[in-house]
C-alpha cells in the first residue's frame, strides 16, 4: 500500500479515493495480528516511551499511553485534501 501512495493517478478524485480507502484500512480497521496488545502487555507496568514509523494509531487503539508515543512521520489519519483551500469561488 505504501508505494501506491506514488502511483501517477489520473485524476485529483482517483487520487483520492485511493488515499481515502488507504487510510479506511490503515487506520480505522484493527490490525491482523494481536502483536500490538502483546507488547503492551509487556510493558504496561513499566515507564515506557515509544518512538515509532507507524503511521496508522496502532500503538493508541492497542492501549498505549499517548503522552508516551511519538510518530515521526504524518499520521494517516490526518490526510485530507487540500484542494478545495485553493479552488476560487
Amino acid at each position: 500500500m505504501y508505494t501506491g501512495g506514488f502511483y501517477p493517478f489520473p485524476d485529483e478524485e482517483t487520487k483520492w479515493a485511493w488515499w481515502s480507502r488507504n487510510i479506511w484500512c490503515n487506520r480505522y480497521q484493527d490490525a491482523p495480528r494481536p502483536v500490538y496488545q502483546r507488547l503492551l502487555s509487556l510493558v504496561k507496568d513499566k515507564d515506557y516511551f515509544v518512538l515509532t514509523t507507524n503511521v496508522d494509531h496502532q500503538f493508541q487503539r492497542a492501549g498505549f499511553d499517548n503522552s508516551a508515543i511519538t510518530e515521526k512521520q504524518e499520521l494517516i489519519g490526518l490526510y485530507h485534501c487540500f484542494l478545495s483551500a485553493f479552488v476560487m469561488p
